[in-house]
């Protein structure tokens, strides 16, 4: 028994002399000349405690070399007395645990941000500078997969559902392919697209918005992404071919449809795609949900409304039943070492049927009285658009870029409201129903023409820009309304019948010149100056029946204006950095110009105001992974010619607004702040912010209800108005990421002043919400499990009876398994509670979507699925406002439960198979 043991102990004791250890080498060179650095200090700590475990110095040549070390994480300092430090961090594990680092460059002490280089998994992921680059051959993925598949991969990046990517904790804007966009703007071209063997390293660092306007303020930096190619991946193709059909078995709904395809081809700098899309399903919405897909960056249809101070926004996707047809060819080249060209055009139709009911509930001081709303509206849009960006460096300092922009668009609509006026009660007083028809057409042709130029001298840089804008308008319609009424004491209403005509044309003129000038290496400053010149000329006619001919002019809701607005503005900023903070300080002075004739009675209407308008902002680094944004603005707006005329619009008799001659411009004071923290070796991260705004004189307004339940809405200048959010966050991933826990906190509020029948009320809202999510993901199964509590205060001092609170609650879980032989299977779920509302209004639903999908081909890329939505026919869009006296809640129709049969098939140029995972 005892030689056993003994025996046993020998073994033992030879197993763990021969267990693996940690070695770390290289070789030291000076900044410049390159040369062996002699008696370099090489000093290894732990990175859980920071316990010094070995150090070493640099022999003749250069070399080093520390052996010996237990396997774990190490933080490795390299110092010489004439040049900055060196860190790197070294994970160590069983498979990787000996590093040799070659030739170590040390860094000049007058560089502020060290090179941090961590190395693991036998290949580095570095800082160099502020640039984080990842070894893409380090992170192993599955055969075929994509460049998303290899971010998913690397520590502190985020992708979700959608391939939204955030790296250390902040959205990426922009990613780029050696250097330029990959067929337009939007990441995840590149990212869904790119097979991940084809990238050598992924480069993350922050820069300067480029088409910022010379109005911004802000310094703040957006992410940018870029992949670097392997050399022999920068040519060739890939693409899908994807059709679906199916259906929701109702009697009434035609069979349901999806299809796209997609072929881009690339060589070098050289890309052409080709792409169309079809669908009568919710999967691209109304609008165009793939314009950024595409890179049509330029076709958002965002519509600017003067007379409410509002964008709006025709993407509404899930609301109403959608059909849409995009199509289009982009095509982006670098023309020579000197000159590169961006363009696309597209062509597109869209048609919109949205079917909606509305209960609201008015508080008066005197009286109440609720509504009922029916509406349906069917939208018809087809519109034609070429971009292009052409850019050309005039030599190695100075850069030339047009961007010219061709819009041509026509729609239709034809727009049915019911509305039922009751008291509280419910007895009915009386009905109104509108149809309104429309037909238009417009286009809009602008250029922009920029001059940027670099100095020799660091930090100086020159600014020019110029713009032009034309469009053209021309509309006609048909309003007609009738009027019901079910008590003898209300006094009647009119009916109409009328047609309209519009007619409007603009021309823009924009021109800008700024100049950064460096004062020390800490100190730079910046001087510009802008010019805007807007001309704008409108006219709209209400045509009354006369013996079956529209031909009688109604000179109330009829008018023709001229309107022209000019700007010059002057900023200068102050700028103060050094390694740990940044510190903007400066002021713009401002004049605007307007002046409006009204073409019918020669009248003309002038306002000119001046502004002063400071901003600070203040930015602080605690270390590169750690930051504190705080900014102040001040910011200033002239009411619109709508707000400031007096003129009527009876496309709806409920609801009449009239502008106001005696508005004066409105003055804003805006405070944020934005933390964030992100542990690079760990991938946590975590942020937090808030913001909060003041206007002075805001643009409201005064409303008077008549007897019969209409609201006369006149524009008018109030004091009080404020908004303010704050939210905080944070990810813990843990079990080498395959487990990530998340939470949210956000709360928002805003108090808005009007007068409501010559008595001011205060419009108070509240929002408070949180939310916590669980995911995990393993090599075969993803599973994401969350929730999210939603509590909103109301309050309005005109009648506590619309003081009422009322909760959301939303629970989600999604699943993701491959089986055997390449099945999948995928399902969400998400299940709504909305509480303490109307009658009919409080309603629980679930959304259940599954699919089930094959993948064949040694390439797995040929894919046959059944996919299955809203399994349980509960899909429903309900929301609820509250503003002024006012709460509406309302219920969209869309398509409910469908069932589709999609067959998919992907192709590239690049058919090597990538062996291998990261385990």
């Amino acid at each position: 028994m005892r030689i056993k043991t003994l025996l046993f102990i020998f073994l033992l004791f030879g197993y763990l002399s021969n267990a693996q250890k940690l070695s770390i080498r290289g070789k030291v060179q000076d900044t410049i000349s390159k040369k062996p650095l002699q008696n370099a200090v090489i000093i290894a700590t732990k990175l859980s405690d920071s316990t010094l475990i070995d150090f070493t110095r640099s022999n003749e040549e250069g070399f080093f070399e520390i052996k010996e070390l237990p396997i774990d994480t190490y933080k490795v300092v390299i110092s010489f007395k004439k040049f900055g430090d060196k860190i790197m961090y070294v994970i160590g594990t069983n498979k990787s645990f000996e590093f040799n680092f070659d030739k170590i460059i040390m860094p000049p002490k007058s560089v502020d941000l060290d090179e941090v280089t961590i190395f693991a998994y036998k290949d580095p992921v570095y800082y160099k500078g502020d640039t984080l680059i990842y070894t893409a051959d380090s992170f192993k993925v599955k055969a075929n997969a994509t460049v998303e598949d290899l971010l998913r991969r690397l520590p502190g990046v985020k992708v979700d559902a959608n391939g939204k990517i955030t790296s250390q904790g902040k959205e990426v804007s922009k990613v780029l392919v050696d250097g330029d966009e990959f067929f337009g703007t939007d990441p995840t071209m590149a990212t869904k697209n790119l097979a991940a063997n084809s990238v050598e390293s992924v480069q993350v660092y922050e820069k300067k918005d480029e088409n910022a306007s010379a109005d911004n303020t802000s310094d703040e930096t957006i992410k940018v992404m870029n992949l670097k190619l392997k050399d022999d991946a920068k040519k060739g193709y890939f693409g899908k071919i994807s059709g679906a059909g199916g259906s929701n078995f109702q009697k009434d709904q035609k069979p349901l449809y999806e299809g796209d395809l997609l072929i881009n081809k690339f060589r070098n700098k050289q890309k052409i795609s080709l792409f169309a899309l079809g669908s009568n399903t919710p999967k691209t919405g109304f609008g165009w949900s793939d314009i950024d897909k595409y890179g049509l960056e330029n076709e958002r249809d965002w519509n600017y409304d003067e007379e409410n101070n509002t964008w709006t926004n025709d993407n509404d996707q899930g609301q109403g039943v959608p059909q849409t047809l995009n199509t289009g060819i982009y095509y982006s080249d670098r023309l020579s070492k000197k000159t590169k060209i961006n363009s696309n055009y597209s062509y597109r139709n869209n048609l919109m049927v949205t079917e909606s009911e509305q209960y609201s509930q008015y508080f008066l001081t005197d009286t109440n009285y609720t509504t009922n709303n029916y509406t349906k509206n069917i939208d018809k849009k087809q519109g034609h658009v070429f971009n292009m960006n052409l850019e050309h460096d005039l030599d190695s300092l100075t850069k030339l870029t047009i961007t010219p922009k061709l819009n041509y668009k026509t729609s239709s609509g034809e727009y049915y409201t019911e509305n039922n006026f009751a008291t509280t009660e419910g007895l009915v007083s009386r009905e109104t129903k509108n149809t309104n028809a429309t037909n238009s057409s417009n286009y809009t042709a602008s250029s922009g023409i920029r001059v940027t130029r670099d100095f020799k001298k660091k930090d100086r840089f020159l600014n020019l820009y110029y713009y032009i804008d034309k469009g053209a308008n021309e509309g006609s319609g048909q309003l007609s309304s009738t009027n019901l009424f079910y008590t003898d004491t209300i006094v009647g209403l009119n009916d109409i019948d009328q047609k309209k005509q519009t007619n409007s044309n603009n021309i823009t003129h924009q021109a800008s010149v700024s100049f950064l000038e460096p004062f020390t290496k800490k100190i730079k400053g910046e001087a510009t100056y802008e010019f805007i010149y807007n001309d704008n000329n409108q006219s709209k006619e209400s045509l009354n029946k006369v013996n079956n001919d529209y031909s009688l002019l109604d000179s109330i809701f009829s008018n023709d204006f001229s309107n022209s607005k000019m700007v010059n503005q002057a900023k200068l900023r102050l700028i103060y950095e050094i390694k740990k903070y940044r510190l903007v300080i400066g002021t713009r002075a401002r004049q605007v110009s307007l002046s409006n004739t009204n073409n019918y009675n020669d009248s003309v209407l002038k306002l000119s105001v001046n502004n002063i308008l400071p901003f600070i902002n203040y930015n602080y680094n605690f270390s590169q992974n750690m930051r504190l944004y705080l900014t102040y603005n001040t910011n200033s707006q002239q009411p619109s010619i709508n707000q400031l005329q007096p003129l009527r619009n009876n496309a709806n008799q409920n609801f009449i607004t009239l502008g106001n001659p005696n508005l004066i411009p409105t003055f804003q004071h805006q405070f944020n702040l934005n933390f964030n923290s992100y542990k690079p070796i760990s991938g946590k991260y975590m942020w937090l912010g808030g913001n909060y705004n003041i206007t002075q004189n805001a643009f409201s307004s005064s409303l008077v209800y008549d007897s019969i339940g209409r609201s006369i809405s006149t524009a008018t200048n109030m004091n009080g108005n404020y908004n303010g959010a704050a939210w905080i966050g944070a990810n813990w991933p843990t079990l080498k990421r395959q487990l990530i826990f998340s939470v949210n906190g956000n709360s928002n509020f805003s108090s808005n002043n009007n007068i409501i029948n010559n008595v001011v009320n205060t419009t108070r809202n509240s929002n408070i919400n949180g939310s916590t999510d669980i995911t995990v993901d393993l090599e075969k199964f993803y599973f994401n499990i969350g929730g999210r509590y939603e509590y909103n205060i109301p309050y309005s001092t005109i009648n506590n009876q619309n003081n009422k609170p009322y909760t959301s609650q939303i629970y989600n879980a999604s699943v993701r398994i491959e089986l055997k032989k390449k099945f999948f299977i995928e399902s969400d779920a998400e299940y709504t509670i909305k509480s303490k509302r109307a009658n009919g209004y409080n309603i629980e639903y679930a959304i259940v979507n599954a699919a089930i999908s094959k993948h064949f081909g040694k390439l797995e890329n040929f894919i046959v699925a059944i996919k299955a939505f809203d399994i349980l026919n509960q899909n429903i869009v309900a929301n609820r406002q509250v503003y002024n006296n006012i709460i509406t809640d309302s219920r969209t129709k869309i398509i409910t439960r469908y069932f589709l049969l999609n067959l998919t098939y992907k192709f590239n140029s690049q058919k090597t198979k990538d062996e291998g995972r990261d385990d």
